[in-house]
């Protein structure tokens, strides 16, 4: 077979978040050759597309009474042990410059009487935090897609990587294939992973369908190191008739929890005499281990794990006996969006459950977010070492631009080092003639099914609440998928291998996960 088209630039991006974003400028400063490519639609994919609640964050020192050695001692406690100090060193000093960088490009932050709306986020210990006006991710796509098109950077869309090549030791540019089954083959020096997590193997997730933990597979495939998979950020959130995760306003409104058999449940989960109003009204959205409200989340789990589910496999968050003006002065962006579905949570109870927001874990990098393969960068979600076991809110936003930033930098610098690498085509040829033989079209197997069965896999056995019996259990459950369904998924025609090779790598992603919980 031959390949639909050939393309050829210095610096190739995958991915089309904000880390992908401004991977792209910055390396477009450095007077290289750039290309996009993405899963999805740019300026609507990764990881920063997720980012909707009543307060989206951007963690960076603004104040003279603050300093970057708090930021970094904060967010090292969070990590506990497993955030890399250097790369925490560069988001606490860096993050700064990002987000004056982001106002010079158009984004607008909450302004309280003229000056910008600070908070303390989750786990810092000085109000440090920018509110992002709109409270949604799209005041910075659009600002960053504005500088992308203003730059002319090209851009391919709806294109999933397969592979990643290497010759002579690095790399040497990546196969990829369209909507349409088209394959394609692309020169490049160096290589930015910037496509997010993996939140689709589990069964409730704010992620786009497309995030299937690519990047980790392409990582590991080519050589590249992961560490920390096991670190996810979860918490309660709406699961029905859309996902969205509850953040601290919601939890001060004080909600009645009961079960779909109409029972308040928490006063069981609870190993002593505490005021459960207090405890609720202290939530924060990620279960913390070390926080007493992490009985509200292992109280919300375990009921749903038994059985005790409302209609959509959730149980019940009740604040019909709260007044309008108490949610309005609380939560008023929820409060909206949840009109928007057709809910209103002060006339009807609303399904919540345990939903997955944010990955930790990753492809370890560098200061350079530089992975072990040369030519290899890496940045946003789909990295680690700049958090650990958690994160500390808006800490995210913050990361995404710093290490996005830093690997268009070097990967540009890493570009006009090194002079282009020779592909032997006959040999990448046979890589697609493989996938193509992978799947046998008289299977019955179909890939959303093997997709609910992942998920299903995940949530119940590797959820917030988990044991060496329930990894174990999910271990030799995707074993069975990987051995006895997935060499068998049935597509019709090649146009149908996105859906088939993601569901591939969001199994690899599920195993990745499984074993590094396992290994701890």
């Amino acid at each position: 077979m031959n390949f639909d088209s050939t393309l050829t630039t210095d610096v190739l991006i995958i991915g089309g978040g904000g880390a992908a974003l401004r991977a792209a400028i910055e390396a477009y400063k450095h007077d290289v050759n750039v290309l996009i490519v993405d899963k999805g639609t740019l300026g609507y994919s990764g990881s920063t597309a997720t980012a909707k609640a009543e307060l989206i964050l951007f963690a960076a020192v603004q104040d003279k009474l603050d300093s970057i050695n708090s930021h970094v001692k904060d967010t090292l406690i969070a990590g506990a042990g497993f955030a890399n100090e250097k790369l925490v060193k560069v988001l606490a000093k860096e993050a700064p410059l990002r987000l004056k960088e982001l106002e010079s490009f158009g984004v607008e932050f909450e302004k309280d009487d003229g000056k910008f709306k600070c908070v303390k986020g989750f786990a810092h210990s000085f109000p440090r935090c920018r509110v992002l006006k709109g409270r949604s991710e799209e005041g910075i796509l659009f600002a960053l897609m504005k500088e992308i098109k203003m730059l002319g950077i090209p851009y391919l869309e709806n294109t999933m990587i397969t592979h990643i090549l290497q010759t002579e030791g690095r790399i040497a540019g990546a196969i990829g294939i369209n909507s349409e089954g088209n394959f394609l083959l692309i020169h490049a020096k160096s290589i930015i992973l910037a496509c997010g997590g993996g939140g689709q193997a589990y069964l409730h997730n704010v992620y786009q369908p497309i995030m299937t933990g690519d990047g980790y597979v392409l990582a590991f495939e080519a050589g590249a190191k992961l560490a920390n998979m096991k670190f996810i950020q979860m918490g309660p959130g709406l699961i029905y008739p859309a996902y969205l995760i509850f953040s601290a306003p919601m939890w001060k409104l004080i909600p009645r929890l009961y079960n779909g058999k109409s029972e308040e449940f928490l006063d069981k989960y609870i190993p002593f005499k505490v005021d459960t109003s207090k405890l609720i009204s202290e939530k924060e959205f990620p279960f913390n281990p070390k926080s007493l409200t992490k009985y509200v989340d292992i109280a919300i789990y375990s009921e749903i794990l038994k059985g005790n589910t409302s209609p959509h496999g959730g149980i019940y968050y009740d604040i019909t006996h709260k007044s309008y003006d108490e949610i309005q002065e609380l939560a008023p962006y929820t409060y909206s969006r949840l009109k928007q579905l057709g809910l209103d949570p002060l006339k009807q109870p609303l399904e919540i459950g345990i939903v997955v927001q944010c990955f930790l874990g990753g492809i370890i990098i560098d200061e350079k977010s530089q992975t072990n393969v040369q030519g290899l960068f890496a940045c946003g979600e789909v990295a680690t070492g700049a958090h650990g076991e958690q994160r500390p809110g808006g800490n995210s936003l913050a990361e995404c631009q710093v290490f996005g930033a830093r690997a268009g930098r070097f990967a540009a610098e890493f570009s006009k080092k090194h002079s282009r690498s020779i592909i032997i085509k006959d040999n990448e040829k046979i890589k697609i003639e493989k996938l193509l033989k992978l799947f046998k079209k008289e299977s019955k197997f179909n890939p959303n099914e093997i997709k609910r069965e992942i998920q299903e896999i995940m949530f119940y056995n590797v959820g917030i609440v988990k044991s060496i019996k329930s990894l174990y259990k999910a271990k030799e459950e995707l074993e069975k998928i990987e051995f006895k369904k997935f060499p068998y998924i049935k597509i019709n025609d090649k146009n149908e291998l996105v859906s088939a090779l993601s569901v591939k790598n969001l199994l690899t992603t599920a195993k990745f996960i499984v074993n590094s919980a396992l290994s701890s």
